[in-house]
C-alpha cells in the first residue's frame, strides 16, 4: 500500500514518500536505515509530533509504535477488544504515498426494499 521504505533495499537503496513524512526534529527529516528511536511523523512539516515510529529491530519500521496515541490501524501491534481507526495522520500518509479517500454511498434500507418488491412485481 506504500507503507514501505527500500532504503535497507540492497544493493539499490531508496527512499519512498513515506520516507520523506519521518522527522528527529522540527524541520529535520530523517531517513535512518531500519528507524531509530525518536522519529515521528508529522502532518504540519515536524512542528506538531502525530504518531512515533516503531523502532524496535527487526520491526516494521514504518508502523507506529503501540500506545502512542490510543489505538490505530496501522499500529505495530493491536489493542485486542478495541476499535482502531484511522487518524488525521493515517490519511496524511496515505495521501502522500498516492493513495485518496473514496466517499462511497451505502443505500439505505428502503432501497433494497423498494428493489425487491421491483424485482417481484409488486
Amino acid at each position: 500500500m506504500g507503507r514501505t521504505t527500500q532504503l535497507t533495499n540492497a544493493p539499490f537503496p531508496q527512499s519512498t514518500p513515506i520516507d520523506l513524512l519521518g522527522y528527529s526534529a522540527p524541520g529535520v527529516i530523517d531517513m535512518t536505515v531500519g528507524g531509530a528511536p525518536g522519529v515521528y511523523f508529522s502532518i504540519d512539516g515536524s512542528v506538531t509530533v502525530g504518531k512515533v515510529c516503531n523502532a524496535q529491530v527487526g520491526a516494521d519500521v514504518q508502523d507506529w509504535a503501540s500506545g502512542f496515541g490510543g489505538p490505530d490501524p496501522y499500529d505495530a501491534y493491536g489493542t485486542p477488544g478495541t476499535y482502531a481507526t484511522l487518524s488525521a495522520i493515517d490519511q496524511h500518509v496515505m495521501t502522500t504515498v498516492g493513495w485518496q479517500l473514496a466517499v462511497v454511498a451505502v443505500p439505505q434500507a428502503s432501497s433494497y426494499a423498494m428493489l425487491l418488491a421491483g424485482l417481484a412485481g409488486k
